[in-house]
């Protein structure tokens, strides 16, 4: 039998202790003194998005536990804003073909610009300044 890894978080400081298992794709924040936040530490404690300390980034990587495919690599720049969200959407609800998907969207934005990088279902990569330009075909 198979034993199922979760990761221990606090959704707020003082609730209730929450184990979830680990996604496909997870995060890793790096920073310029060489340590780095993952998502999913090694430690075993889930960690949220708004850990991470954005004005000691040196990069943001995406990193997969399936495939063991390359982790996916921005490096980072000082007055970017990072950006990282899951969005899950159903199609053709209710009839035989129905489809679920989840897009792993992340990337930055400045004052002036807006890149993001969307993992698709397959693991492929699309980049592109909004996410409601993205075709999807199911």
């Amino acid at each position: 039998m198979t034993e199922i890894v979760t990761y221990k978080f606090y959704q707020e400081p003082g609730h209730k202790l929450i184990a979830v298992p680990p996604d496909r794709w997870g995060w890793v924040a790096l920073y310029f003194d060489g340590t780095a936040l993952e998502q999913y530490g090694s430690d075993g404690w889930y960690h949220q998005f708004r850990e991470i300390q954005q004005d000691r980034l040196a990069g943001f990587q995406m990193v997969n536990f399936e495939k063991g495919l390359p982790p996916i690599t921005l490096h980072w720049e000082p007055g970017r804003k990072l950006i990282h969200f899951i969005r899950h959407t159903r199609y053709h609800v209710g009839g035989p073909n129905e489809a679920y998907v989840q897009l792993i969207c992340f990337g930055y934005e400045t004052p002036h610009h807006k890149e993001m990088l969307v993992i698709m279902p397959d693991d492929s990569i699309r980049v592109l300044e909004e996410l409601e330009k993205l075709e999807i075909k199911v």
